[in-house]
């Protein structure tokens, strides 16, 4: 089991997500909704968490939240970078315009090897909803074509589930993961695939 070292800190700076995945927290955990949907963290709480604690690398990584669907998202990657510090987002990178995205041009991104993007894109574009219940996909190619063209883009990497029904096309994948200059990771999946045949109502974020 991999450990997160005592120098790093991961903050889950929302508990708003568009997808309702059926391995994730949030869903197996739906019932239960009152006690972990709050919203989402003040930005002030946020930044004064990363400029007055000693740790050198902040993960955004959700259990019940995607840290891009916080308004201030943009706001918390530039006090991270003013603080020179290293950091990660995972995101499954959905739901969100060009304009949105296009925002990454104010961020002058220092060193890609201390800043990382994440995208969990779990198949292509008729295979990645099925597990990624609500995904647009438009939304995350949009989303990839932005951030690998910024003028001094972070590391990006491409994580990938590995499921029985989009092993075929993985290579496919591999492809386009290297036309936007992504790292390209396969992570086995220990999710039962009976568990995501069923329909789920589509979520959307202002």
């Amino acid at each position: 089991m991999k450990v997160m070292a005592l120098d790093s800190l991961e903050l889950e700076i929302t508990s708003v997500c568009t997808l309702a995945c059926p391995g994730c927290s949030r869903v197996n955990t739906a019932k239960h909704k009152d006690l972990w949907d709050k919203g989402h963290v003040d930005f002030d709480i946020i930044s004064n968490i990363i400029k007055n604690s000693e740790f050198k690398s902040y993960h955004l990584i959700g259990c019940y939240g995607d840290a891009i669907y916080h308004p201030k998202f943009w706001e918390v990657v530039q006090v991270l970078q003013e603080e020179n510090k290293h950091w990660m987002i995972h995101t499954n990178g959905s739901s969100r315009s060009r304009k949105w995205w296009e925002q990454s041009y104010d961020i002058e991104f220092k060193n890609e090897h201390r800043n990382n993007f994440c995208f969990a894109i779990d198949g292509l574009e008729d295979t990645n909803s099925v597990y990624r219940i609500n995904a647009k996909w438009q939304t995350i190619i949009t989303g990839l074509d932005v951030m690998s063209k910024h003028p001094t883009p972070p590391k990006l990497t491409w994580r990938w589930l590995d499921f029985p029904y989009t092993r075929h096309q993985q290579e496919e994948a591999r492809m386009i993961a290297d036309d936007y200059g992504m790292n390209f990771e396969v992570h086995a999946s220990f999710r039962d695939e009976e568990q995501y045949q069923h329909d789920t109502p589509e979520i959307f974020v202002e």
